[in-house]
């Protein structure tokens, strides 16, 4: 029997390992993607995703008021 529970216990390291590996290799990609971002805000610093996301918001906030200015009422 301690033959099967050697195995059993390289089994569950072999997972460990395994699973590691590929959280290091997500990270790995993760900090490409994170240095590519980087690297494009730097080349336009005056195009930024921060401001498009500002520019959506004000585009609902102007319908939302329109919306209200004719009378429709909205849930927030």
């Amino acid at each position: 029997m301690a033959g099967a529970d050697a195995v059993k216990q390289l089994k569950i390291k072999t997972s460990a390992v395994s699973r590691l590996m590929k959280d290091r290799v997500a990270s790995d990609r993760e900090i490409e993607g994170q240095k590519e971002r980087i690297g494009k805000v730097r080349s336009d610093p005056e195009k930024d995703e921060h401001d498009e996301h500002a520019n959506a918001a004000d585009v609902f906030g102007q319908a939302a008021a329109i919306l209200k200015r004719e009378g429709v009422e909205l849930d927030d």
